[in-house]
């Protein structure tokens, strides 16, 4: 997981994504200062997942699933994690 980001400043972070910022602004007005600002910073701080794909042993599978069985080595899209659930469609 990223727990550190680069240098940017929060302004060039803004003019990165400036849908966010419309977001950020319309909670504002709705929620109010403080509770936006106590919202960005929770934000923030949370770790970011890295990655698109994973491989790994199936430890489960769901109803209907009948082409893969717990064992199995698969590889899947998703984030990095410990543990995942994703759609059948999605294993490989």
């Amino acid at each position: 997981m990223l727990v550190d980001f680069g240098k940017a400043s929060l302004l060039d972070k803004a003019r990165q994504q400036p849908d966010k910022v419309k977001m950020v602004l319309e909670k504002v007005q709705t929620d109010g200062l403080m509770t936006t600002l106590e919202a960005v910073q929770s934000k923030l701080a949370q770790p970011l997942p890295l990655g698109y794909c994973n491989v790994g042993v199936i430890n489960s599978v769901g109803n209907g699933v009948g082409s893969f069985k717990e064992g199995d080595r698969v590889v899947s899209n998703g984030p990095h994690a410990d543990v995942v659930r994703v759609p059948k469609t999605f294993v490989h």
